[in-house]
């Protein structure tokens, strides 16, 4: 948990600003996070794009968790309305919930500085990889590499390990089951 947590930039008394679901395991697993590490805590009733980068500014929020569709919605904005706001305080963006394209990922790079964080996970064992924004500019589609103590498998359908570049169903074990 400290890897993953450090990886994301997220540390005791980060604004961080939870847009995703609550419903889901990314925001509701993120906001006991922030009660954790004694975060202040911004929570929007329901998502807007534009409100988002509002709150960003008036609370000098320095992390924003996201769902991909979201940030979508944010890069749909006019580039006049979204350089309005004062986006400075803002150090992470972490996404989950969803693949995040790599075009997605270079879009938000390009309009929001190197700060985003894509986070490929499951509800039943949490975060099973991490790629940082140097990663993906490396390799804009990329899911990233395992925190520490997360083992990831790729198996076939009889259970055998498949070989580098072969199709397979993925496997994690990870200490947050």
């Amino acid at each position: 948990l400290i890897d993953i947590m450090a990886r994301l930039r997220f540390s005791a008394g980060n604004r961080v600003l939870i847009a995703s679901p609550l419903f889901h395991a990314w925001g509701g697993s993120m906001l006991v996070a922030t009660f954790a590490l004694a975060s202040t805590t911004v929570l929007p009733s329901r998502f807007d794009a534009e409100a988002t980068l509002a709150t960003i500014e008036r609370h000098r929020v320095d992390m924003l968790l996201l769902v991909p569709v979201m940030m979508q919605r944010i890069l749909a904005l006019e580039p006049g309305i979204r350089k309005r706001y004062d986006l400075s305080s803002l150090r992470s963006v972490s996404v989950s919930g969803s693949a995040l394209p790599g075009p997605l990922a270079l879009a938000w790079m390009g309009a929001f500085g190197g700060h985003p964080h894509n986070v490929y996970g499951s509800t039943e064992t949490g975060p099973a990889s991490i790629a940082a924004p140097e990663d993906l500019r490396a390799a804009p589609g990329t899911a990233g590499r395992p925190p520490l103590g997360t083992s990831i498998r790729i198996l076939s359908a009889d259970g055998t390990p498949v070989p580098t570049g072969r199709v397979g169903r993925i496997f994690t074990r990870t200490g947050m089951l």
